[in-house]
């Protein structure tokens, strides 16, 4: 835990990331106009970058993620950023909402993330707690807050970290 908040640290006071390689480290310019304060910002903006390996960093090891252990729950994340990457994104744009299933997250904070070229998309809630993400799901019924941003009719596709036969709800 002392590594990751190092690494925070890092990416608050200097806007530059550490990916570590094993005993090596490679530094990364951010290109954040704005300060990233808490972990939950950091872990948006590196989902918004398409990097799983600093999301992987910034989450906590004992927490879950879509119910599975979070290694499983990154490795689907990377595979969702590999296929978008292949089409030509480079960034992930995104759009605040809320769950609307009553089963599951109703009314938990979520975002849908969607494609800079390719403009498929994905939604994910956070369940946070002081500004620390104790858990991130795939969600299925995410309405976006802002009136101009609800229609997804705009959107090519979208794109399940998760096959629907597997979706618990």
């Amino acid at each position: 835990m002392a590594q990751k908040g190092k690494i925070l640290k890092t990416i608050v006071t200097y806007n530059i990331a550490f990916k570590l390689h094993g005993e090596s480290k490679k530094r990364v310019k951010s290109n954040a106009t704005n300060k990233l304060n808490t972990q939950k910002e950091a872990v948006l903006y590196f989902i918004q970058k398409l990097d799983s390996e600093m999301v992987d960093l910034l989450l906590c090891e004992n927490s879950t993620f879509d119910t599975e252990k979070k290694l499983a729950f990154i490795l689907k994340l990377s595979d969702t950023f590999d296929t978008l990457q292949k089409e030509g994104n480079t960034f992930l744009n995104k759009f605040i909402g809320t769950c609307q299933n009553t089963k599951c997250n109703d009314g938990c904070e979520g975002y849908t993330f969607i494609g800079n070229k390719s403009r498929k998309y994905f939604d994910l809630v956070f369940d946070t707690k002081n500004n620390i993400v104790n858990n991130i799901q795939e969600c299925r019924n995410l309405k976006c807050c802002n009136e101009q941003d609800q229609s997804k009719k705009f959107l090519n596709q979208r794109i399940y970290l998760e096959p629907a036969n597997e979706f618990p709800f």
